[in-house]
């Protein structure tokens, strides 16, 4: 008897939890359902984001909403959109790194919670830069950096740099919209010319066919004007173009016109990568105009374009001992590189006299870059090395010396003879602790043609074991920041 009353007692018991879960779950399910509901009414205005026209959204409501108070869902933040008199509108910075589909935020008021709706257009977004033809007007996507002495009034990309297209025979011309970078409307072409600076693409994924295509006009010195491609995940550069078709006679490129230049980054389909446009030269076509960057196509285009050729540095060996190879100069060139690349004259600029490099061959006219071998960062960081000359008027602009890491060719380092004494060499440290264990390579430059404006360089030592006596030394000035 009393087996069965427990047994009675057990399944009333059951009977009730059951109960209560199935009357909890209800509870949650209308919860949920009540949460759903919309409390107030958003009328949309625009409510599709195009890629291609980076448009605003734009949402109505009425006085029963109440204060809107914030958005929420899908990682939006507050300066993601703008709620103003009766609108509230998202912005395009944060659609533009949407995938395409269709999408929900929640919007919260002092009366209650609604809901807006959008869609994202599938134009093969993640396979393309933000902005690509700059049809904004402005650089809206885009990074601007200078290289110079932090100075922003050097600063060659600048919203003011984005400009209307002109004539096609004497102007910065495109015939892809009506936008495109180039010299400033309203300022003297070697004003503008003497600006300096470094343009970034947002990143994209590498697709399709893996060609990509832009335009790209003046840029006399190929070392100093380029479009590089770098892998996002290490921020190695891939692939470094210059503008070849400058060299071409009468080709109107000269004038700011642009050609349109191919691309094979097949190897590299899949691959998350940013492109970097360098304007990093200070005298007479040494700026770029530049448009029309579309890095997506899913065949090789048929377009009528010029090769666009790979002058990323390379070095015949990967071997980079704590002491720079030949830093002394003892064996003459070897070791180290003169550029082979479109802008300099056609014969080097640099040789070795009693162990000292020099740019002088041509006298002060001769221009031109030379390239060392690779060394390791290793012991105390420090390095030294001894310039001469390079005293000209703009010398720390146009003769120095630069540090570059090795993979992305970053420049790290950027110097110039601020002691300068004639011929007499001076001694200089370099601090380079915050590298230590990477490789790295020096580049010295000689980029003018006017008195004093050589520079001499010798006795480099990159491996010092502990820091030295730094008391009455010459601290080498980073002009790079």
């Amino acid at each position: 008897m009393k087996q069965k009353v427990m047994i009675g007692f057990c399944l009333l018991l059951l009977t009730s939890c059951a109960a209560k879960v199935s009357q909890s779950q209800t509870t949650a399910q209308v919860s949920s359902e009540v949460m759903e509901v919309n409390d107030f009414t958003l009328s949309p205005i625009v409510d599709t984001f195009d890629f291609d026209a980076l448009n605003d959204l734009q949402y109505t409501f009425d006085v029963d909403a109440g204060e809107i108070s914030f958005l929420s869902g899908h990682n939006i933040v507050a300066s993601d959109y703008d709620i103003i008199s009766q609108s509230i509108y998202i912005r395009k910075h944060y659609l533009a790194y949407l995938l395409p589909g269709e999408y929900e935020l929640n919007v919260h008021s002092t009366t209650g919670k609604s809901k807006i709706t959008f869609t994202i257009l599938d134009k093969h977004n993640e396979y393309r830069v933000i902005n690509h033809s700059f049809e904004t007007g402005d650089l809206f996507g885009w990074y601007a950096d200078t290289i110079f002495k932090g100075e922003r009034n050097l600063l060659a990309f600048t919203d003011d740099s984005v400009i209307t297209s002109g004539d096609p025979y004497s102007e910065p011309y495109t015939v892809d919209g009506d936008y495109l970078v180039g010299p400033i409307t309203g300022e003297s072409r070697p004003t503008f010319e003497e600006k300096m600076g470094t343009l970034r693409s947002s990143t994209f994924t590498l697709g399709g066919s893996g060609f990509i295509t832009y335009r790209l006009g003046i840029g006399r010195v190929a070392d100093l004007a380029h479009v590089s491609i770098h892998r996002a995940k290490d921020n190695v550069e891939i692939a470094r173009y210059s503008q070849r078709n400058y060299h071409i006679p009468n080709s109107p490129t000269k004038y700011g016109a642009m050609a349109l230049y191919k691309a094979d980054l097949s190897a590299y389909v899949g691959e998350k990568l940013y492109v970097v446009v360098h304007d990093c030269g200070g005298h007479s076509d040494e700026c770029i105009t530049f448009d029309a960057l579309n890095t997506y196509y899913e065949t090789e285009p048929p377009l009528e374009t010029s090769e666009a050729i790979n002058e990323i540095p390379i070095f015949p060996l990967n071997y980079a001992p704590n002491q720079l190879p030949n830093g002394d100069f003892t064996q003459g060139l070897d070791m180290w590189q003169v550029s082979p690349n479109l802008g300099w004259q056609d014969t080097s600029a640099f040789h070795v006299e009693d162990g000292i490099l020099k740019s002088n061959v041509n006298g002060d006219v001769g221009r031109g870059l030379i390239r060392s071998s690779l060394f390791t960062i290793d012991g105390s960081g420090y390095a030294s090395l001894k310039l001469g000359a390079a005293k000209g008027a703009r010398f720390d602009k146009d003769t120095y010396v630069s540090v570059r890491l090795h993979g992305s060719n970053k420049e790290i380092f950027r110097f110039a003879n601020e002691k300068h004494d004639g011929t007499n060499m001076i001694e200089y440290f370099i601090d380079l602790s915050n590298y230590i264990g990477k490789k790295a390579y020096f580049e010295v430059v000689d980029n003018a043609t006017n008195s004093w404006d050589v520079i001499f360089v010798s006795d480099i030592k990159t491996y010092y074991g502990s820091v030295p006596d730094l008391t009455t030394a010459n601290h080498a000035r980073n002009l790079n920041y």
